[in-house]
């Protein structure tokens, strides 16, 4: 009866580690591939949403999250270009059709800037 009593424990253990299923995901726009939770939003320099212009002169409005499961990266982290001081950054893309989301941020934390333009909020029961 003690291993039971064992077993039940580990299992309660591993039940409060998944994570509860969010309301509101964040999909591409593309394909409609389930990015993140939309609630899992990263602050970042006083705010969750930012504009930035590239090098190039690009104008670039995204939202920060914390997670993208959803999402795949693509090459080696960059310094250079960063709007984030002291944060290296990788492209991010859609881990199904492979369209440029944004970018994957990392440092002591990390965080995912996904286009606002790239990326839609959808309730989970609106999938159905």
């Amino acid at each position: 009866m003690p291993e039971l009593i064992a077993s039940k424990s580990r299992l309660e253990d591993l039940l409060e580690w998944i994570p509860p299923v969010p309301d509101n995901v964040v999909v591409c726009v593309r394909c409609s591939h389930v990015i993140a939770d939309a609630a899992d939003t990263h602050e970042i320099l006083g705010s969750v949403e930012h504009e930035f212009v590239n090098p190039y002169g690009v104008v670039h409005h995204f939202r920060c999250y914390g997670h993208a499961l959803g999402c795949a990266t693509k090459g080696r982290a960059h310094h250079a270009d960063t709007w984030f001081p002291g944060y290296r950054w990788k492209i991010a893309t859609c881990g199904n059709c492979d369209d440029h989301l944004g970018w994957f941020f990392e440092s002591s934390d990390s965080f995912y800037g996904l286009l606002t333009a790239k990326i839609v909020t959808q309730s989970l029961d609106a999938r159905q």
